[in-house]
């Protein structure tokens, strides 16, 4: 697919355009669409200590039961351990196995191969602009409210 799109062009214009590049770029990143992935990246985000089930629910936006499933998934796999809180074993932490810690490297390298090879398809000019691009983009402020009539609060 070619994207037409002039810079200096219309604002709703580069959006369209920039809407429609996500989306077709989505195969690139899917393994973030996966719950297992995201699951799995998220406790090793927590570090050594690990991420309680409870509170991971609600970070992933996942109810209880079905984290709990997943989490029954990525432990039968060995992929994931759930320890007990050692101060209130009420609690379970989630940590990852070695397994899982291959599994997420494995991934994101997968992520980063797709990228790469997609990044070698464009000319020096295209690398440098979009190199431009994506920074001024990570410049911008993340928005902190919803949009008006918004009924999931996610835009």
């Amino acid at each position: 697919m070619v994207f037409e799109l002039s810079l200096v062009g219309d604002a709703p214009e580069i959006v369209g355009a920039l809407i429609a590049l996500l989306r077709t770029s989505r195969p690139i990143l899917r393994s973030e669409d996966d719950p297992r992935i995201r699951l799995l990246s998220h406790i090793r985000a927590s570090g050594r200590r690990g991420a309680s089930q409870a509170s991971t629910a609600r970070k992933l936006g996942m109810s209880d039961a079905g984290l709990s499933r997943l989490c029954d998934e990525l432990e039968h796999s060995t992929m994931i351990q759930r320890i007990p809180h050692p101060h209130d074993r009420r609690i379970k932490m989630l940590h990852l196995t070695p397994e899982g810690e291959d599994q997420v490297r494995a991934c994101a390298g997968a992520c980063e191969t797709h990228i790469a090879d997609f990044v070698r398809t464009l000319t020096s000019e295209e690398q440098a602009l979009l190199s431009r691009l994506v920074a001024r983009a990570t410049d911008v402020p993340v928005r902190t409210s919803t949009c008006a009539g918004c009924r999931v609060g996610g835009c």
